[in-house]
């Protein structure tokens, strides 16, 4: 029961992150610059720099595009999978 309340929570923290990286990934096309926008860079911006510096070390090279947002929604993605 104790395992079950903590797999809902963090499900659900995991859901929140998701939506918020996708809202980051949205909002950076269409407004770039903003307090909202600071506020979600904020809250993200520790999630993509591992993963930044990841793509900075591997063969993946993509000229002026950032792809961290894309994979990091991805690994959160598969991760509240996981847990569901």
């Amino acid at each position: 029961m104790i395992l079950s309340s903590l797999y809902k929570i963090i499900y659900v923290f995991l859901s929140i992150l998701e939506g918020l990286v996708l809202l980051n990934m949205i909002l950076s096309f269409l407004i770039p610059k903003g307090k909202i926008r600071n506020i979600l860079e904020w809250t993200i911006t520790p999630l993509l720099v591992p993963v930044r510096f990841l793509i900075r070390k591997s063969v993946i090279r993509m000229n002026g595009a950032d792809i961290s947002y894309i994979i990091t929604y991805v690994i959160i993605y598969y991760l509240r999978m996981l847990i569901k």
